[in-house]
């Protein structure tokens, strides 16, 4: 690798940013605190991020690259582990990092408080932690899974794109399946995790309905299945669920859902008071309540079921954020902006 990109990974690691982005005639980007700034004045040229990937990605990944023009990949250096998507944009190679934590996240840290003592009880059913890019729902999930490995015996299946964190077993049985390597299609790689006994099976982000169907009738057979969403909270992921499918198909996929959901958890990122980053996170777990209003398609009304549910962790964002505002872990301004738009 050029020594100019080596260092420039090397300062991001020092720098502990969170994002990489790098494109031929364009400065270099690090996002730190979910802020933006070029790291010099100086343009990259496109040789330079050839080379680049040249020696980062496999060729395998290369075809990939070739025939989509975007690829997934991961990436190591210096201990630390990087996720990555190469692109192309105005017929220029692009590519972005982000650089994953060296460790696992406490449960305060992740935001979850005494929701996460109930999440550790389930057995099974669907939990979908879901939010933009960004938001720490990979964090949330390794902590889960880490602490699992801690406390008691399982077989954990993961099926990711690629593989981010790494777990060492521990009291669990842990099997990582990276798509394009030891799997390749994601509703395919689930029915076969089926046949592998496990206890636990992260399927990542749920991308299309049939990915979506499978996970749920891996979780009618008794298995805790996770999966990750790109909505802001339970109402919207219901909702999103339902948009998955024809009008026709629609009642019998909230009666669907509703009969495995165990819990959905909504997150984001906002900045700490002080510097850095904090979690503000909506937590719904099942009850007959929400259940019933999922299939009815009420989901304005899941709110409701979620403020009762308090002594169970249960917390909507509204709430959340008027906590730590009086906790004092966000300003006044992130407060009332992040209010207008709740």
């Amino acid at each position: 690798m050029s020594n100019k990109l080596q260092n420039i990974l090397v300062s991001a690691i020092e720098k502990n940013v969170s994002d990489i982005y790098m494109t031929g005639g364009q400065r270099i980007f690090f996002r730190v605190d979910g802020e933006m700034f070029p790291v010099s004045e100086n343009k990259i040229d496109e040789s330079e991020i050839e080379e680049f990937l040249g020696l980062i990605i496999e060729d395998r990944q290369r075809k990939i690259l070739e025939a989509n023009r975007a690829v997934d990949f991961s990436y190591s250096i210096n201990g630390r582990r990087f996720r990555g998507n190469a692109y192309f944009q105005r017929q220029r190679l692009a590519v972005v990092l982000r650089l994953l934590s060296d460790r696992f996240f406490t449960v305060e840290e992740i935001g979850l408080g005494r929701a996460f003592d109930e999440l550790l009880k389930l057995r099974h059913g669907l939990v979908l932690v879901t939010g933009k890019v960004g938001s720490g729902k990979t964090a949330s999930i390794a902590t889960f899974l880490q602490t699992v490995n801690n406390v008691r015996g399982a077989h954990i299946i993961t099926l990711e794109d690629p593989i981010e964190y790494i777990y060492e077993p521990e009291k669990c049985f842990i099997s990582q399946r990276e798509y394009g390597v030891d799997f390749f299609d994601f509703a395919e790689g689930l029915r076969n995790a089926l046949r592998e006994m496990p206890d636990i099976i992260l399927v990542g982000e749920i991308r299309d309905r049939k990915t979506l169907r499978t996970a749920i009738a891996a979780a009618e057979t008794g298995i805790l299945v996770l999966g990750t969403l790109h909505t802001k909270s339970a109402k919207e992921t219901a909702l999103r669920i339902e948009g998955m499918f024809d009008e026709s198909e629609r009642e019998a996929i909230r009666s669907e859902f509703a009969e495995v959901f165990a819990a959905v958890i909504s997150q984001e990122l906002l900045p700490r008071e002080g510097g850095g980053r904090i979690p503000l996170v909506e937590v719904m777990f099942e009850t007959s309540a929400a259940k019933n209003l999922i299939r009815q398609g009420k989901y304005a009304q899941l709110e409701s079921v979620i403020l009762s549910g308090g002594a169970k962790g249960m917390e909507t964002k509204a709430a959340a954020l008027n906590r730590l505002f009086r906790e004092g872990k966000i300003s006044h301004k992130t407060f009332l902006a992040v209010k207008e738009g709740l």
